[in-house]
C-alpha cells in the first residue's frame, strides 16, 4: 500500500475527537451516562410531599436527578412527622407545597414554624435565579426598635414582640407603594405572604408569617421526556437537560 495515501496521525486524531464530541452531546458524559440507572430518579415521598424533577432528594437520591439549586433535604427526629427544607436566600426553608403544574413552591422560614414569636429580621428579595418571588404574594412591613414611639393607625401593635414591633399589611408584593411615615427612625423589614389569604385588620401575623410565601421557579420542562416514559435529570458538568430511560441516556425524551 502506498503510504502516502495512509491516514495521518493528525487526521486520525481529528475523526476520533469528532466522534467523541458527538457522543458527549448525546449522552451527556460518557463517564456519567455509564453510572446512570433508569431507577434512580424515581419520584420520592417525604411527608406529604411528592419529590421529582427539577427537585431531588439528596440523602436519597443522585444530584442528576435534579437541578443543583432545587436539592431539597428530608429530615425526621423524635418521630414527629418528617420535614422538607430547602436552602434559598442564604438561608434555610421549609417547603409547605410544591405545585409542579404551575411551577411554584410555598416556603416559610425554618424558625418560624417552632417560634412562639416568629419576626423576620431579614429582608426576602426578588430575582434570585432559577427562583423568583410570585407576584401572587402579598407584603408585610415590620417595623421594630423604633427611636421614639411611632402612632400608626395602620399598624398594628406586636404583642409578643420585646421591642414593641409594629406591622402592616400592604397589599401586592410587586406594589409601587411607598409607606411614608415621620416621628422616628425604625428598622424596616418587608416579607412576602401567600396572597389568597383573607387577611382582616385584627390579624395573627405569626400565623401568616408561618404559612409561608410562594417562589417560581425556572428549569427545563420535562413533560416530553416523562410522557416517552423516561425519568428527568440534569447534567451539572454540561449543563444540559437529560432524558434518563430504560436503553440509555437522551437529550429529549426515549426513543
Amino acid at each position: 500500500m502506498n503510504p502516502r495515501i495512509l491516514p495521518s496521525h493528525k487526521v486520525i486524531f481529528t475523526v476520533f475527537f469528532f466522534f467523541f464530541w458527538i457522543l458527549c452531546l448525546v449522552v451527556g458524559s460518557p463517564v456519567l451516562a455509564a453510572t446512570i440507572g433508569s431507577g434512580d430518579c424515581q419520584p420520592q415521598r417525604c411527608g406529604n410531599h411528592t419529590i421529582k424533577y427539577p427537585f431531588w432528594l439528596s440523602n436519597k437520591q443522585p444530584s442528576y436527578c435534579g437541578v443543583s439549586p432545587f436539592n431539597v433535604t428530608c429530615i425526621s427526629s423524635g418521630g414527629q412527622a418528617e420535614t422538607l427544607s430547602l436552602n434559598v436566600f442564604d438561608g434555610l426553608y421549609h417547603v409547605k407545597n410544591i405545585f409542579y403544574e404551575n411551577k411554584s413552591v410555598q416556603l416559610n422560614a425554618a424558625g418560624f414554624d417552632d417560634d412562639r414569636c416568629p419576626l423576620p429580621t431579614f429582608n426576602i428579595t426578588s430575582g434570585l435565579y432559577p427562583f423568583d418571588l410570585s407576584s401572587a404574594n402579598k407584603r408585610i412591613f415590620f417595623l421594630s426598635n423604633c427611636s421614639s414611639p411611632m402612632n400608626l393607625s395602620a399598624f398594628q401593635n406586636i404583642s409578643c414582640a420585646a421591642d414593641g414591633g409594629l406591622a402592616y399589611f400592604g397589599g401586592e408584593y410587586n406594589g409601587s407603594g411607598k409607606l411614608n411615615f415621620s416621628g422616628g427612625v425604625c428598622k424596616l423589614f418587608v416579607v412576602p405572604v401567600v396572597g389568597y389569604i383573607d387577611v382582616g385588620i385584627d390579624v395573627n401575623y405569626s400565623a401568616l408569617l408561618r404559612t409561608g410565601w410562594l417562589l417560581n421557579w425556572t428549569a427545563p420542562d420535562c413533560t416530553v421526556c416523562s410522557d416517552s416514559g423516561g425519568q428527568c435529570g440534569f447534567n451539572d458538568t454540561t449543563s444540559k437537560f437529560m432524558c434518563i430511560c430504560p436503553d440509555r441516556v437522551h437529550l429529549r425524551k426515549c426513543g
